[in-house]
């Protein structure tokens, strides 16, 4: 889920303003400015910015008197959120200058508007033949998370409207402006397996790993950078349940279930799940019986009682693994004549409206029939995120589902509106997609409402399989393509968005057991516990051995779990409520009271004769 949080600022420590003042009129001539960002990330979390400037004037006839100019630098966050920790977590900041950037230069900092702005006086005067050397460095724990086994970087990059070059009419010159960042990695931390903007040039130099962009690669764009490859998380899926069935008497009330479908977050080849390794540490109840769904859900069945409140708790880790798109996909093209497809091309009336002439005409200008399946999500990422902006004022509690048409014509929604649209887009124009439905995990996981979870969607791929996309979380600067640690899978959806549901309920009473859906929550872990955990393997085998125990179970077991399978149908419902256990009673009293009668009787004629 996109976040306003994030901005896309002019530069974290930036060159943004001169105060220049020239000692008589000059001709049209040109100040030049050249700055070297670089951002080194060592074994810890934190990272040492450092910008190396040099400015430069080449008109012989006038010069910028170092007693009346300045320099103003500004440090700013990744996040709004962090303003307000702004100061505490940039420390040892130091201004050096002269041609061996030797000397110390003295300088003014103050905080406001959520950055850190340093006044720095000119050490010399600048003229044709001295250009001004500046060092600004800094440590900071603000574009740096390291969570689960990843380090994410966020980086603010320059304004969508910087200037690198301008006309500064009140003096009458040109002003250029050069600008390089530098990322810097030891080689413990290997490469980033994350880049964006995706035309970084990624070195593996002598001494570190390198990320080079230039001003115009970052110009409206902040840089994201991931380092690791697999990320642990634990997940905990939870529900309640309430009474269905209230005409039951206490003594039978233990024989009466309602049964709650729950899929499980798994792993399974050549689908969305296929970069995760899923362990199980609790679930309760435990579950009667498994079973894998047409697009691959693993679904677990579970017994709650039908007369009494109840509760679902479902919780494990997993280990997310990022996997790099095979170039062979990126010239795959849409698969045709496969009649095993059709499930995944038609529209629901509600939500995916494939079919509505907005849809129809929104497909035909974004996708042409010659792109490739990688070029077809691209541009549908990029025209959903045109399309709609991110409702930011949307809770778990006031959340409601406005489908892809009308998400089209409001321009907002949150992760449901943006997958649904991209879904209908895609199918539009003939393309196998899906919806997946699960968290979202790392430095994202704040864009994700708590407790409801993400939506994100995927496209099939012949030969390979499903390849996951997020059309929420990818803009301009960020796209979000492929297996990653940034998403836990937990179901996928192909034929309706309800289809299977988080909280699917079977029961023979006309209410439902399940008034809510589910909550899930992720956290990253630095390490999985050293037991008590289940393999999907494991928790597959228990439940078949709990399976066959039934079935070879002794004659009292077997008479228990026949009643129990009774009550449990129509009829059994229907006997073993209040009423037909009233009527049942007064049934066999009659018969009792008869028995007596004939019993009574019988002995009075016995006895006259």
């Amino acid at each position: 889920m996109k976040n306003s949080a994030l901005r896309l600022l002019w530069l974290s420590v930036s060159l943004v303003s001169f105060l220049l003042v020239t000692t008589q009129p000059v001709s049209a001539k040109t100040l030049t400015r050249n700055i070297e960002t670089t951002v080194e990330i060592g074994d810890s979390a934190e990272a040492v910015v450092t910008q190396k400037q040099k400015i430069t004037w080449d008109n012989a006839t006038t010069f910028f008197p170092a007693a009346k100019n300045f320099v103003y630098v500004y440090i700013y966050p990744a996040y709004e959120n962090q303003s307000g920790t702004l100061d505490a977590q940039v420390t040892d900041i130091q201004v050096r200058g002269g041609s061996s950037a030797r000397q110390t230069i003295l300088f003014k900092k103050t905080v406001e508007n959520g950055s850190i702005q340093l006044e720095i006086p000119y050490y010399e005067n600048l003229d044709s033949g001295t250009p001004l050397y500046f060092t600004v460095s800094y440590r900071t724990s603000l574009y740096t998370t390291e969570e689960g086994g990843i380090l994410d970087v966020v980086y603010p990059g320059l304004a969508a409207d910087y200037p690198f070059q301008r006309k500064n009419t009140e003096g009458g010159y040109e002003e250029k402006v050069t600008y390089s960042l530098k990322f810097l990695s030891t080689h413990s931390r290997g490469t980033p397996v994350y880049v964006s903007p995706s035309e970084g040039v990624v070195r593996a130099e002598r001494s570190k790993n390198s990320v080079t962009f230039s001003g115009e690669q970052v110009r409206g764009r902040s840089v994201r950078l991931s380092f690791g490859t697999s990320r642990m998380i634990s997940f905990r899926i939870t529900g309640n349940t309430v009474a269905t069935n209230s005409s039951t008497p206490a003594f039978v009330q233990g024989l009466l279930n309602n049964y709650v479908e729950i899929a499980l977050p798994h792993q399974l080849e050549g689908t969305e799940f296929r970069n995760q390794t899923v362990y199980y540490s609790r679930l309760d109840p435990f579950p009667i019986s498994l079973r894998t769904d047409e697009d691959g859900n693993l679904l677990a069945k579970f017994p709650v009682s039908a007369t009494n409140k109840g509760s679902i708790t479902i919780e494990g880790y997993a280990v997310l693994k990022a996997e790099e798109i095979p170039s062979a996909l990126l010239q795959a093209t849409v698969p045709t004549d496969d009649a095993r497809l059709m499930r995944y091309l038609g529209g629901e009336e509600q939500y995916w409206q494939i079919d509505a002439a907005e849809i129809t005409s929104l497909s035909r200008q974004t996708i042409a029939p010659s792109d490739t399946l990688h070029a077809a999500i691209r541009k549908t990422m990029s025209v959903v995120s045109q399309k709609l902006e991110y409702n930011t004022s949307v809770s778990a509690g006031t959340l409601t589902r406005l489908g892809a048409v009308r998400a089209l014509q409001e321009g907002k929604g949150v992760c449901m509106e943006y997958s649904d649209l991209a879904l209908s887009v895609l199918r539009a124009s003939g393309i196998p997609s899906r919806v997946v439905y699960g968290d979202g995990v790392g430095i994202r996981a704040a864009l994700t409402i708590p407790g409801v979870g993400h939506q994100w969607n995927s496209v099939w791929f012949p030969e390979y399989g499903w390849l996951p996309f997020d059309p929420t979380w990818s803009d301009g600067s960020n796209e979000y393509i492929g297996h990653d640690t940034y998403h836990l899978t937990w179901y996928v959806a192909s034929q309706s968005v309800d289809e299977p549901s988080g909280f699917n309920c079977l029961s023979w009473d006309s209410q439902s057991p399940c008034q809510e859906p589910l909550q899930i929550h992720t956290e990253a872990v630095s390490e999985l516990p050293s037991s008590g955990l289940l393999t999907q393997e494991a928790l597959q085998e228990q439940v078949k051995a709990q399976e066959e125990d039934a079935a070879t179970a002794g004659f009292s077991k077997r008479i228990s779990s026949g009643l129990t399978n009774f009550a449990n149908t129509q009829v059994g419902r229907i006997v073993l409520s209040t009423q037909s256990l009233l009527i049942l009673f007064a049934l066999v009293l009659y018969g009792v009271l008869v028995g007596l009668v004939r019993v009574v009787l019988a002995l009075i004629r016995k006895k006259a004769e």
